[in-house]
């Protein structure tokens, strides 16, 4: 008995003073050296997805930077554009012998139209009705859309265009312009393949002698107009209805 009192005692100083006890207690040491690092490669995985997310987001806002410099150069270089069309037309006007230079013209009017479909127009491109069924004293000009009023008064324009869808859905916006300044806008959109739709607008303004007055393709619509030679379903009108001078 004393024999396995001694066994007994020897195998629990064995376990006590490290002779089994060490293997086992590295052994945990190293489990949970394992169990950090898995979890630093984890966090650092993370902080790498989201260094690479931010990269590609800098890259895109870079690009959004980029496109949206690119179109303010744009417009910048479509209103010079405009402008320097309706000086010269100005300066045409001042330069060139007519009769509404030289005297106040009995009847001022005009009616034209759009004889084909226009496609690819610029943001605020002019829009160049082409072909005239009226033009009462000569104040249309039908090589850049432009009318010049030969006398200041009230008048009464009125314009339709005409959307074709031949793809995706459509639309056109149309927008009369005095010199520089917009007044109202004309739109039209077609839903279904090769339906046409047609809007339109009127205004009664007071333009003064010498303004321009045009239509323009407004940016935030499509960049087709549609009309065609016998069925002419894109138009500008425009008449004098009383002078300034008639009311003195």
């Amino acid at each position: 008995m004393a024999f396995y009192n001694y066994i007994f005692v020897f195998v629990v100083f064995f376990l006590m003073n490290g002779g089994i006890m060490k293997p086992v207690v590295a052994q945990q040491i190293a489990t949970k050296d394992d169990d950090i690092l898995k979890t630093v490669l984890q966090e650092l995985k993370v902080i790498k997805n989201e260094l690479n997310n931010c990269k590609s987001s800098n890259s895109k806002l870079q690009d959004e930077v980029k496109r949206l410099k690119d179109e303010i150069d744009r417009l910048h270089v479509k209103h010079r554009i405009q402008l320097k069309m309706i000086t010269e037309q100005k300066r045409d006007n001042k330069d060139t012998p007519s009769c509404y230079n030289t005297q106040s013209p009995s009847r001022v009017a005009f009616t034209a139209y759009l004889d084909h479909h226009m496609t690819h127009l610029g943001d605020n491109q002019a829009i160049v009705y082409n072909k005239i069924l009226l033009n009462a004293g000569e104040a249309y000009n039908i090589h850049n859309g432009m009318f010049t009023a030969p006398i200041s008064g009230v008048y009464i324009f009125s314009w339709s265009c005409t959307a074709r869808r031949t793809g995706s859905s459509f639309d056109i916006w149309v927008t009369l312009v005095v010199n520089s300044a917009t007044q109202t806008t004309a739109v039209a959109e077609s839903q279904s393949t090769y339906y046409d739709h047609q809007g339109s607008s009127t205004v009664i303004i007071h333009v003064n002698k010498g303004d321009i007055v045009w239509t323009k393709r407004l940016s935030s619509g499509g960049a087709e107009i549609h009309s065609e030679t016998e069925r002419r379903v894109s138009s500008f009108t425009g008449a004098l209805l009383s002078s300034d001078a008639s009311l003195t």
